[in-house]
């Protein structure tokens, strides 16, 4: 309610959007980022996270229905923001499992997850399971 009083514009936010980490906080990068970014253009708005500031995070997530980002503690943003209902999806790395996040917020929304694979250049999302994700998630 305080972020509300402090932030809140009564422009709607998206229903739906990819958080884009980029290089903030520590490296987990997703090698295939161009090709989630581009699977989800019809469907998704592209928050970029760096130089953002709070205020329009705010406005961003405080409509949201459903949430796409790499896990890390960038998302703790979304938590104080996204309305009961929502559904997170985290992109997981194999070699870094957690669900730490999931117990943040499992009484307020949906929580999704999926396991992305490390590689030289980053970690690789399975688009397609990535969407089957993102629908399973958003359905509930």
């Amino acid at each position: 309610a305080r972020l509300a009083e402090a932030y809140a514009t009564s422009t709607p936010g998206p229903a739906a959007f990819y958080i884009r980490r980029g290089a903030s906080g520590a490296a987990r990068l997703v090698a295939n980022e161009d090709a989630v970014m581009e699977s989800f253009k019809a469907r998704f708005e592209i928050v970029e996270l760096a130089g953002t500031p709070s205020a329009a995070l705010y406005n961003k997530f405080k409509d949201a229905r459903i949430v796409v980002g790499m896990d890390g503690s960038h998302l703790n943003h979304l938590y104080f923001s996204l309305p009961v209902g929502a559904s997170p999806v985290t992109l997981i790395p194999a070699d870094g499992f957690t669900l730490v996040r999931s117990d943040y917020v499992c009484r307020l929304v949906r929580y999704g997850f999926l396991v992305v694979t490390p590689t030289p250049s980053g970690y690789v999302a399975d688009i397609p399971e990535l969407l089957k994700t993102i629908d399973l998630t958003a359905a509930a």
